[in-house]
């Protein structure tokens, strides 16, 4: 770990104990986190797929960071933020897509087809 990260860790809620990603949420939510997503298109000349921006502040990382670990210890295998519906205080309003996050392997194949 350098330097940075260490004093990024003692943010980390996850590492603290049994939080969970619902936890995580409710924590962030009322600090004013805000993770803008939005579509990058290809330029007219350009090949492949688009690539998804996520845009926000340090502590909007942080979040994510917090979120994603959490996640990984939960008992259920995924988790899901919309930017328009439960989570929303958790995007900027200029967001265009939500956050869907599918641990493998599934514990219950609920995300099949998502």
């Amino acid at each position: 770990m350098s330097t940075s990260d260490g004093r990024q860790a003692h943010k980390i809620l996850s590492l603290r104990g049994a939080v969970g990603p619902d936890d995580i949420c409710a924590h962030y939510a009322v600090t004013g986190v805000s993770l803008k997503l939005r579509l990058l298109k290809l330029r007219a000349a350009e090949e492949g797929v688009p690539d998804i921006l996520i845009e926000g502040e340090k502590q909007a990382f942080v979040f994510l960071a917090d979120l994603l670990l959490a996640l990984t210890e939960a008992d259920d295998c995924g988790c899901q933020l919309s930017a328009t519906g439960p989570g929303n205080r958790l995007f900027d309003p200029g967001s265009e897509f939500g956050l869907y996050l599918h641990v493998l392997p599934c514990s219950n194949n609920t995300a099949e087809g998502k």
